[in-house]
């Protein structure tokens, strides 16, 4: 039995892929459009493709996940608008090189970046073991020497809310145009530059993704054309994500976030050293 020329185990296999995903990335705030879009790619799906179709999953997935994480108090709304707004540009920007570019040369560049991000988590997660105190502004993880840290934090916060969160959301937002992955960058970034309980990072770059997600999906349908798209995938994984997006947001805070954090970053840099190896066959 088939469903448009698609064999049912393999839309099952999808479902349960974006819903481990969602898990994921729901609880660490990272993993779901890296981690699905990696898969896809090493498969032998047109980057591009694997892109839009990770994205338009994230559209469904990002509006559930969103809204569990403000029901349970981990969104701020002062951080979600110009952090989205400006995601959208870099979003249209990174969507509009995507298909634009040679398709060889997208299938290096996409598995080199998702390796880098690979690595960005693994570092991210690796170092962090110091507390982090609920409700702190100054509490900062030691991923880097405190003098530092504190000299580079202390003169970014002096910029407005509004231009911190402007310049964050455009490179997290480009990021995902090339290759569906917004959090790695966005919300380790909140994390380190914010302060605070990860929490209100992860939460906050979930409810921010969905509408992230929702330009740069309609920008590569429109760019390749709905044809370029099976779109029984986007629909398996959004199944999939949506029905983890609640249970993901309660554990953010309950979850060990490094151990979780770490998986994710293993699994990148593992999947796309293959994507990289096909590449060059």
């Amino acid at each position: 039995m088939e469903i448009m020329g698609t064999a049912v185990w393999l839309l099952l296999l999808v479902l349960v892929a974006g819903a481990v995903a969602q898990l994921i990335d729901g609880a660490v705030g990272m993993g779901f459009g890296a981690l699905s879009a990696t898969i896809m790619v090493a498969s032998g799906v047109e980057p591009a493709v694997a892109v839009g179709t990770v994205t338009l999953a994230k559209v469904g997935a990002g509006l559930v996940s969103g809204l569990s994480h403000w029901g349970f108090g981990n969104v701020r709304w002062k951080w979600v608008v110009p952090l989205a707004a400006s995601g959208i540009v870099g979003g249209i920007i990174g969507a509009l090189l995507l298909t634009q570019l040679p398709a060889q040369a997208i299938k290096v560049w996409v598995p080199v970046l998702l390796l880098l991000m690979g690595f960005l988590i693994l570092y991210r997660f690796w170092r962090t073991r110091a507390p982090v105190i609920e409700g702190g502004s100054q509490e900062l993880s030691g991923v880097a020497p405190r003098d530092l840290l504190d000299g580079v934090r202390g003169a970014y916060r002096k910029l407005p809310v509004r231009v911190r969160m402007s310049g964050l959301g455009t490179l997290a937002g480009g990021l995902n145009g090339l290759s569906g992955a917004y959090g790695p960058l966005a919300t380790p970034a909140i994390m380190l530059a914010e302060g605070g309980h990860p929490r209100y990072a992860i939460g906050t770059v979930n409810m921010a993704e969905f509408f992230v997600s929702a330009v740069v999906s309609a920008t590569i349908v429109i760019q390749l054309g709905g044809s370029s798209f099976e779109w029984e995938f986007p629909g398996a994984l959004m199944i999939g994500s949506i029905l983890t997006a609640l249970p993901a947001a309660y554990i953010a805070r309950r979850l060990p976030r490094q151990h979780l954090g770490v998986l994710v970053g293993v699994a990148l840099v593992a999947i796309n050293t293959w994507a990289l190896f096909k590449a060059f066959l």
